[in-house]
């Protein structure tokens, strides 16, 4: 897949974003966790294994990170991410005092056994591929991916 976005739709979201009012952030993070919620369903419903769901956003600043937290904390799931995200990521669940676990893409897993974690959330920035090296055995993920991520 190719993709090209201008330097003028990047501003242009980023200026939105800025704009946005909290009680916008709050309705959109609501329909974020509904998705993410609905892609869960769908994988318990059909007892899939190894399934990858990606919710697919383009915004700055609509509650993607919120609602990732929100549907960890509330599912007991954990969030699997790049080190560098990760660290804002602990920030933030530090912050609102929640009750997370947050896997960098490049920790030792050898505390983790096959079969203790079913599903992982991909926060925005990580790749499929890099969880997939990861996690060696058949795990399934839902996540957000921003547009300039896939």
């Amino acid at each position: 897949m190719r993709k090209y976005i201008s330097i003028g739709a990047v501003d242009a979201i980023a200026a939105a974003g800025k704009q946005r009012t909290e009680k916008e952030i709050e309705e959109s993070k609501k329909s974020i966790f509904s998705l993410i919620a609905q892609e869960y369903r769908e994988i318990q419903n059909i007892k899939e294994v190894g399934a990858t769901r990606e919710i697919l956003v383009v915004g700055r600043r609509i509650g993607k990170t919120s609602a990732i937290i929100d549907f960890a904390e509330k599912y007991n799931i954990p969030i699997i991410s790049r080190r560098e995200r990760a660290g804002i990521l602990r920030l933030e669940i530090k912050k609102g005092n929640r009750n997370v676990r947050v896997i960098n893409t490049d920790m030792d897993i050898t505390g983790i056994s096959e079969g203790t974690i079913k599903t992982l959330l991909k926060d925005e920035g990580t790749t499929v591929a890099e969880i997939r090296e990861t996690i060696p055995w058949y795990v399934n993920v839902i996540g957000i991916s921003n547009i300039y991520d896939i």
